[in-house]
């Protein structure tokens, strides 16, 4: 009898040992609007109550960020200092995406221009009204965008130009996919995360059990589910472009993007996808690159080794081209 016992007890501990394994975490994903595209937001947690939680601050923090940098609201700080020329003690937030954003411009010769927004201006009218600005306005537009009228001192946030605008569509979403990553990490111990903002993707750890993140490029003229596939780890890919928004006028097809130097809609059909250590690298150099075009991307790559690139470009003769760097190719192939 008290063998018996003993190993009916033996058994019951065994099950209770087994039933207190660990088990996969749940998926968790979810969707909503935020600075004028849709978020989704992918992590692991099995508590109903704190996935809600970490969604909460995930969305929290992108309704903060958008009322701090964005350029469609009148008292948002980025407004203000457009405004105003001068912002004192400013948010953190802010001197981060200045700082980074000055950085970004000086590695690119300018490429990359938060100080553009004269000439997005313009573009957006142009787009509308399918003409271009007029010459006079176009150069008045011009001798507002410089990206060394930008500082960030001690005491405050400065832009030199009277009558400018500040425009953070080539770096804000990138930056805030790098903050709602930092505040899950932080706040709530997840790691293993994946945010997307309309394309442009930032991820943490990899997901239980797998080594890496999946994130699809789709490419000009491709279908559904046939772009190219990555593998990230800790890593952000921005794709920048005219698959999508341009506008045609006298027969010349013109970007959304544009060049700071002309004042110009890109002509040139390109598209740049980055890989970078962050979400604001990867969603500037992605413009950035569409600017430099394929040649100057490869140069520019080989002295500043920041990221990972592919070109998409159509040449002279309008035939598509290719370009990768080679660890953009190694991210492509899964190794």
């Amino acid at each position: 009898m008290t063998r018996r016992r003993f190993l009916g007890g033996l058994s019951a501990l065994t099950l209770s040992a087994q039933a207190r394994e660990p088990l996969t975490p749940q998926r968790r994903e979810y969707v909503a609007p935020h600075m004028g595209t849709l978020w989704r937001l992918v992590f692991f947690e099995d508590d109903d109550a704190r996935a809600r939680h970490a969604r909460d601050t995930a969305w929290n923090r992108l309704i903060e960020l958008n009322a701090r940098l964005s350029d469609y609201l009148d008292d948002s700080e980025l407004s203000r200092l457009s405004r105003d020329g001068r912002l004192v003690a400013p948010s953190g937030d802010l001197r981060r995406v200045l700082t980074a954003a000055r950085q970004l411009s000086e590695q690119t010769g300018g490429a990359f221009d938060v100080t553009v927004g004269p000439l997005v201006q313009l573009w957006r009218t142009a787009r509308r009204e399918k003409r271009l600005p007029e010459s006079a306005t176009l150069a008045a537009a011009r001798a507002l965008v410089d990206w060394r009228a930008v500082e960030v001192t001690a005491e405050a946030a400065v832009f030199h130009t009277p009558g400018g605008r500040l425009d953070l569509g080539g770096i804000g979403k990138g930056f805030a996919q790098d903050e709602v990553l930092r505040r899950l990490r932080e706040e709530h111990g997840i790691r293993a995360a994946l945010i997307d903002a309309g394309g442009g993707v930032s991820v943490g750890d990899p997901p239980p059990g797998q080594d890496a993140w999946s994130a699809s490029i789709a490419s000009p003229g491709d279908s559904p589910g046939s772009g190219n596939t990555l593998e990230l780890r800790h890593q952000s890919l921005a794709t920048s472009g005219d698959a999508r928004q341009f506008v045609e006028i006298d027969g010349i097809r013109y970007s959304h993007i544009v060049d700071p130097a002309t004042g110009l809609g890109l002509t040139s059909a390109v598209q740049a996808s980055v890989v970078a250590a962050d979400g604001a690298t990867a969603d500037a150099l992605a413009t950035a690159f569409c600017v430099l075009g394929e040649s100057k991307t490869r140069a520019w790559l080989k002295e500043h080794p920041l990221a990972e690139a592919r070109i998409q470009s159509v040449t002279g003769d309008g035939l598509a081209r290719t370009w990768e760097s080679s660890g953009f190719s190694r991210l492509s192939r899964g190794s």
